[in-house]
């Protein structure tokens, strides 16, 4: 589903689901600096993590970028969401 800034986005992932270090998600190389939730992703199988963030402005539209990053270790490159 496309959405866009100042929205909020769940994105769920394959990550430990109690991190113990910062979680930071960039959405089209921008840094979402609203991070409201990082943990267990409510009804998912065990192992998977949910992040809700707010799209920061400027973050592109159209395919963009995906990046997280626990404790300055960041994920594989590759994932997108569509922006409007």
């Amino acid at each position: 589903m496309a959405t866009r800034s100042s929205e909020y986005v769940s994105v769920l992932l394959k990550a430990p689901a109690k991190p113990k270090a910062t979680v930071s998600l960039q959405i089209g190389g921008k840094t979402a600096t609203d991070v409201a939730y990082a943990g267990a992703a409510p009804y998912a199988v065990a192992g998977a993590l949910q992040v809700n963030v707010k799209i920061p402005d400027g973050a592109g539209s159209g395919p963009v970028p995906v990046k997280l990053m626990i404790g300055g270790q960041a994920s594989a490159g590759g994932v997108t969401i569509s922006l409007r």
